[in-house]
């Protein structure tokens, strides 16, 4: 039959490979690798199991201790009954985590515990930090409460670090409260002892100088000084105008004079009341003359008595106006001594005044030094004071120990109940998840929807595992479906010719090839059971091994392959196909063998000659089976293809590469053979070990095609089960009938 018709009908599968996912096609990924899920659970259970039950137990001791904020002061009433309040209460327990496992604190308990003699300390790099890596350290949530926990394997070791923990913490703690430590206090009493000495020596040097220097009260003694100054300094400044003033009228009075000026026409004179009186009775006296002179004349005696009583007066007011002159000058003289008396002890005291300044310069030099030294010696007497105070005070700590570390008898690791069941669910999900990784890396074809989506085709008949339909005999296997006709395994063929007659859309298909891409996939598997399937229909049906590279059919039904399909190509006689045709013994199945290996296999089918014997074996038998060489890289089938109504492609899954496949369905296409459908083999039998991908089952393919087609000596075919089947098979010498 020419391939003149197609049956498929790619495009109706284009977007077939992205249907709908069921929830059980994730569980098939895992059920088709199960063997493999299975050993990764139970490997990690079982190294779980090891790890639980080969450690060295552990076990952990716990105390809770009480930390308020404000501690209380007992030497207080307010400090006994309001313990303080305040926010910022989750950094303050912060830092007290901190502290419980700071430095000092674990040094502290290294020396108490006596660890430094355990291997672990010992030979640790910084045993203060291993020391709190062992420890736990965590504030209850919404109390005021560190629960502190150490895991050992000593269980005693464990109880006695936490109880050195709180003790050391709570020794730490009182000391940052006072704020000094047992070393600086006595640093402070040391101190304080050394200022004490030098305080007295600082107040014997200050005494003797004030006795050298007579002084009882050097700030009295430096006031009456300066007091002294500033008197003597008003004195001359008072002194020093007089004397200007009294020189002014002296000179002013030696001016008249020399001017020939009368003494009572001067200032100082005019003011004198003597002088002033005297005047008065001149002018009286002048007053009386006249009155008298113009009465009496002037030669009367009583005038010459009054003139001499003027000139008396007048003698009177010179000689007054004299004293008052010589009077200014001593007075001047007076002054000016006075004046030059204050000058010179002024000078004086300010010598006095200057030597002073340089002894108070030495006493406050002496002073400040004695101050210093004194008031340094009583701040420190004061902290001491307060320390002492705080000691007494302190007996109300902020820490309460709420419980302290009992030495534990359950250990605490490893626990082998939660280790088991973290190991249940690590192994689930790693099995799990190899399961789905290797599905992923996986790129062969396993199933319905990936030949939908990479061959573009449908699939015919999922054929099941076939040695799981074998008792005993597995060398012969191949013809499982005529021992165990009720079996999944022949059930599948009589499915896959139910699928092929629909495939058609009802047309009769009278000649087929069955071919794979690969070697080993089960081509010739399908071939005799569908052919077994077909017979067992009652339709009559001849099986023709077709493969002229590396022909293995004859073994299988234990006949000669001197004569056959290639021995009836080069004869010539296509209508003589009696005499090249086995019978099987089964009704309606025969069976025609590949011949002779021709050296041109592919010549010998590419020719009229061998249409001709497709027709004539189409007029012979309702159906025609070709047996051919795997497809990828051989054109046998695509050249039988187009010789007959189309081609079964048999994919294995987890074997048939999704690429490889897809290749040869396109190579099928553009050739022009209808791809019929696909004969899925061995479904739900994964070999992850078989995978192919990208190059490499390019690269593998030489080899491995080398090998299936090389030397036949050691092809390790499986023998002929034709004796459990009809004793021998006959060889038909015209009628072909035996």
């Amino acid at each position: 039959m020419d391939g003149g018709e197609r049956y498929d009908e790619p495009q109706e599968f284009a977007d077939d490979g992205f249907a709908d996912v069921h929830l059980w096609d994730y569980v098939q990924i895992v059920l088709q690798r199960l063997p493999m899920a299975l050993i990764i659970f139970f490997l990690t259970v079982a190294m779980a199991a090891v790890y639980s039950w080969t450690r060295t137990p552990r076990f952990r001791a716990s105390a809770k201790v009480m930390i308020e904020r404000s501690a209380i002061d007992l030497t207080a009433v307010k400090g006994a009954y309001d313990q303080g309040a305040g926010g910022g209460q989750r950094e303050f327990m912060q830092t007290q985590v901190r502290l419980i496992t700071s430095r000092p604190t674990m040094e502290k308990v290294l020396d108490r515990a006596d660890l430094f003699s355990d291997p672990t300390f010992l030979t640790s790099r910084d045993p203060v930090a291993t020391l709190a890596g062992n420890l736990s350290v965590a504030p209850l949530r919404n109390t005021q409460i560190i629960e502190i926990s150490c895991e050992r394997q000593e269980a005693r070791q464990a109880a006695r670090i936490v109880n050195e923990t709180i003790d050391a913490y709570i020794e730490e703690n009182l000391k940052r409260r006072m704020g000094v430590s047992d070393d600086g206090m006595s640093e402070l009493q040391k101190k304080a002892e050394s200022l004490r000495v030098r305080l007295d020596e600082s107040t014997r040097v200050l005494q003797a100088f004030m006795e050298e220097n007579n002084i009882v009260s050097f700030e009295k003694a430096q006031n009456i000084v300066v007091e002294r100054l500033r008197d003597m300094s008003s004195e001359l400044t008072r002194a020093q105008p007089r004397r200007m003033e009294l020189q002014a009228q002296i000179d002013a009075a030696e001016e008249a004079i020399k001017d020939g000026k009368p003494m009572h026409a001067l200032p100082s004179v005019i003011l004198s009341p003597v002088i002033n009186n005297l005047k008065v009775q001149l002018s009286s006296r002048q007053e009386e003359y006249s009155r008298s002179l113009q009465r009496l004349g002037e030669n009367h005696p009583q005038l010459k008595a009054q003139a001499i009583g003027i000139k008396s007066v007048e003698d009177r007011i010179a000689s007054e106006a004299n004293n008052i002159l010589t009077a200014m000058r001593t007075q001047y003289a007076q002054a000016r001594k006075a004046e030059q008396l204050l000058t010179d002890a002024l000078k004086q005291h300010e010598l006095t005044v200057f030597h002073f300044n340089k002894l108070t310069s030495e006493y406050d030099l002496l002073k400040q030094r004695k101050d210093s030294i004194e008031n340094t010696y009583n701040t420190i007497i004061r902290r001491i004071a307060e320390i002492d105070m705080n000691r007494i005070g302190g007996q109300g700590n902020n820490t309460f120990v709420i419980e302290r570390a009992a030495i534990p008898e359950i250990k605490s690791w490893p626990s082998k109940g939660k280790n088991m069941m973290v190991a249940i669910v690590l192994g689930l999900g790693l099995a799990i998840g190899c399961c789905f990784f290797m599905d992923y890396m996986d790129v062969t074809i396993k199933g319905e929807s990936e030949v939908k989506q990479y061959l573009y085709s449908h699939v015919l008949s999922a054929v099941p595992d076939m040695l799981s339909e074998v008792d005993g005999d597995v060398e012969n296997s191949e013809l499982v479906a005529v021992d165990n006709s009720k079996s999944h395994f022949a059930e599948s063929f009589r499915s896959l010719r139910t699928a092929l007659a629909f495939s058609t859309h009802g047309k009769a298909v009278s000649s087929l090839v069955v071919s794979s891409t690969f070697p080993s996939e089960g081509k010739s598997l399908v071939s005799i059971n569908l052919a077994l399937a077909q017979a067992q229909a009652g339709r009559k049906t001849l099986l023709v091994d077709a493969d002229m590279r590396k022909p293995r059919l004859h073994k299988t039904f234990d006949v000669s392959d001197e004569k056959g399909l290639s021995s009836l190509l080069s004869s010539g006689n296509e209508d003589k196909i009696d005499e090249y045709v086995y019978e099987t013994g089964v009704e309606n199945f025969s069976f025609m063998p590949c011949g002779i290996i021709p050296a041109n296999p592919v010549e010998m089918i590419d020719s009229p000659r061998f249409d001709a014997l497709v027709k004539e074996m189409e007029s012979h038998y309702d159906m025609v089976i070709f047996d051919s060489p795997p497809s990828f890289s051989l054109v046998d089938s695509l050249v039988l293809g187009k010789r007959v109504a189309g081609m079964v492609l048999v994919v294995r899954s987890f074997v048939t590469p999704k690429q490889a496949g897809r290749q040869v369905a396109d190579q099928l296409r553009d050739a022009g053979v209808p791809l019929l459908g696909v004969a899925l083999n061995n479904v739900d039998q994964p070999k992850s070990g078989n995978t192919y991908g990208g190059a490499y089952y390019y690269g593998r393919y030489g080899k491995y095609h080398a090998k299936y087609y090389g030397d036949d000596k050691d092809s390790g075919a499986p023998k002929s089960l034709w004796a459990r089947i009809s004793g021998s098979f006959k060889s038909s010498t015209g009628s072909g009938k035996s």
